[in-house]
């Protein structure tokens, strides 16, 4: 019959060998396009290295960036982008339009403020940086009376500094001289 010290030291040597395996199993296993982690699990001494979770370096996934509102490139005549007003300052027609975006992102989730900034390739006309924001109310401007075409562009930066631009969106601001 095994006496009950002896029984209390065989599961102390037990634990400590499987604690031992754990240890190891932490500091071998890389994540895909990483390295193993040198100490565990999290920091840099002990509980999980350099890489965290024994992954070091992993992979990380650009974000999306998705134009919501205007669902469609507007055309001439499109009744929703004529203009609005005459401003005699800039001497510029203007129309001012609701836009809507989506920034998802693999690692940080829904994205907005300022990791969405939106954009218009008429820079002769006015700054290329429209506002940030998931529903922002622009102003475009045009200097004809017959309209212009803004090329509209969302751009979506995460956490890591990674940037995605969507898909253009053509909006044609207009009025009747």
């Amino acid at each position: 019959m095994i006496s009950k010290q002896a029984t209390k030291q065989y599961r102390h040597y037990l634990l400590a060998l499987v604690a031992a395996g754990a240890l190891v199993a932490c500091t071998d296993v890389a994540e895909p396009g990483g390295t193993a982690g040198s100490g565990g699990m999290g920091g840099s001494a002990g509980m999980g290295g350099d890489g965290g979770m024994g992954g070091g370096g992993g992979t990380n996934n650009p974000p999306e960036a998705t134009i919501v509102a205007p669902a469609n490139d507007s055309g001439v005549n499109d009744a929703e982008y004529a203009y609005d007003d005459f401003d005699s300052d800039l001497d510029l027609w203007y129309t001012d339009v609701d836009l809507e975006g989506l920034g998802q992102d693999e690692e940080d989730g829904t994205l907005s403020g300022a990791a969405l900034v939106w954009k218009t390739n008429r820079t002769d006309l006015q700054e290329e940086l429209l506002g940030t924001g998931t529903n922002p109310r622009v102003r475009l401007y045009s200097d004809e009376c017959f309209g212009v075409e803004h090329i509209i562009t969302l751009e979506v930066t995460d956490s890591d500094d990674e940037t995605t631009s969507s898909s253009p969106r053509s909006i044609t601001i207009w009025t009747l001289c």
